[in-house]
């Protein structure tokens, strides 16, 4: 089981993907915005962070901006859903570990988030001890 923060600032979405992944054995909190989401990576201590690309306050970029220069994200993944199937580049270059097609097939998003979490949840157990 792999404890997965979801962030949209849509609450439909949220409900959504929670459930989806909740559905999944995974652990799940949501956040509506990039601000609340770097808050909660550090109490909540996610294995990996499904960010929306298009949300307002503190969006993507900002994300992952503030994200790249906090040592608590360090080795975080993070799998960003995206309308722009041409943002993932740029996405790669900014530390992103997977772009996900928004509106996305759900076989694929559960299987990128499997592949997302499997070293991290690893090595957050081994740590654990």
């Amino acid at each position: 089981m792999a404890r997965v923060l979801v962030v949209d600032d849509e609450s439909l979405i949220r409900e959504i993907l929670s459930d989806l992944l909740a559905s999944d054995g995974h652990m799940v909190v949501t956040a509506a915005s990039g601000r609340e989401a770097l808050e909660m990576i550090h109490w909540w201590r996610p294995d990996v962070v499904l960010l929306d690309m298009m949300m307002p306050e503190v969006g993507a970029w900002d994300f992952l901006a503030r994200y790249n220069a906090d040592a608590t994200c360090r080795g975080l993944p993070v799998a960003i859903l995206s309308t722009t199937p041409t943002a993932g580049v740029a996405l790669e270059e900014a530390g992103v570990s997977a772009v996900i097609s928004n509106p996305f097939d759900v076989q694929d998003l559960l299987e990128t988030v499997h592949e997302l979490v499997s070293p991290t949840t690893e090595k957050r157990h081994s740590e654990r001890g």
